[in-house]
């Protein structure tokens, strides 16, 4: 007998306790094997990112969570529940879900489109009707302009606003993104990514965002899943995946987005850039000087001995920095490099 999830119990979660659990996890199709055997923990408030190339296994990972793909072997918890012991209705209400294509429905309108899930769960009208409004807020679109439009009147841009407007529209605990922006331009896609980190801020939700982008991967995760042929090849802080690569193949696919700027971009030039806090946050020192001739190569190095440089120019101070600030801005000049080419 299907058991019912314990929404309440899983939103009391405290950020950083474990919320899903990939034990011994296998998926074959067709007796050829793609992942064969993921254990993986991703904690409730983060913003987790599964990365890789295609091919990898993270968009499978991604839909066995709300079974769009059940594992052909091992368990999947949500806290403490096995989620085949799940009812499959209930297990996907409780779960959001973005996906690439968008996949608004055509014939229903905006307002419609988001208040589906709402309406399934027996969710007041006038509750409906205040979601949609403070939600289309939330995303830039004015409900006044947007409530009544039809999914064909709307950008690309601005259906992925309404894609996430109806996936947090229940107020779901968790959210799957599937490579939600890879098919927009650059700009909008900056723009969403955008909107996504300061929606998690709000919500505190847990959301786990497939990308083949390392940029990407790096600009949203609090953690990153580094994927290759069903395998996890190291999880870890955006930061630390930049600084110690766990392989060959985890720098190189590193080294293809963002590193190879690493040595030939000045500190300064950041510093100008704003990538850098004028006074530390209290509690903090910046014991380390490095001059603003210095490469991004050698601030990385300086930084596996503190969390704070002190960025001089001969006797004048520039400003602070540490690795968070260096990786935002490797991910800031890779992405108007791309709207430039």
């Amino acid at each position: 007998m299907a058991t019912t999830v314990d929404e309440n119990s899983i939103n009391e979660l405290k950020d950083g306790e474990p919320i899903i659990r990939f034990e011994h996890v296998q998926q074959s199709f067709n007796d050829n094997v793609v992942i064969p055997d993921l254990n993986l923990t991703i904690n409730a408030g983060e913003l987790f990112v599964l990365v890789g190339t295609s091919g990898s296994g993270k968009t499978t990972t991604l839909k066995m969570v709300n079974q769009l793909q059940p594992q052909s072997g091992g368990k999947i918890f949500i806290k403490d529940e096995n989620i085949t012991d799940i009812g499959l209705q209930e297990l996907r209400w409780n779960i959001g879900y973005v996906l690439q294509q968008i996949a608004l429905f055509p014939t229903m309108t905006v307002a419609q489109n988001i208040a589906v899930i709402p309406e399934m769960k027996g969710v007041k009208r006038e509750e409906i009707d205040a979601t949609i409004d403070r939600l289309l807020n939330q995303v830039g679109l004015d409900p006044k302009k947007y409530r009544d439009r039809m999914p064909s009147e709307l950008s690309g841009g601005e259906q992925q606003r309404i894609g996430i407007c109806r996936a947090i529209a229940s107020e779901p605990p968790v959210v799957l993104m599937d490579e939600p922006f890879s098919a927009l331009d650059p700009i909008s896609r900056t723009q969403l990514q955008d909107l996504v980190l300061d929606l998690h801020a709000k919500r505190h939700d847990t959301i786990i965002f497939v990308t083949h982008d390392m940029d990407e991967a790096l600009k949203l995760g609090d953690r990153i899943a580094v994927m290759s042929e069903g395998k996890i090849l190291q999880v870890d802080t955006p930061t630390n995946i930049a600084q110690h690569p766990a392989n060959q193949f985890v720098e190189a696919f590193f080294s293809q987005s963002v590193a190879h700027n690493v040595y030939d971009v000045y500190v300064g030039k950041m510093v100008m850039m704003g990538f850098s806090v004028a006074t530390l946050p209290d509690g903090h020192t910046a014991p380390i000087d490095i001059s603003s001739d210095k490469t991004l190569g050698e601030a990385f190095d300086d930084l596996a001995h503190c969390e704070y440089l002190r960025v001089v120019d001969g006797d004048r101070q520039l400003g602070f920095i540490n690795a968070q600030n260096i990786v935002n801005y490797l991910s800031q000049r890779k992405r108007d490099e791309d709207e430039n080419n």
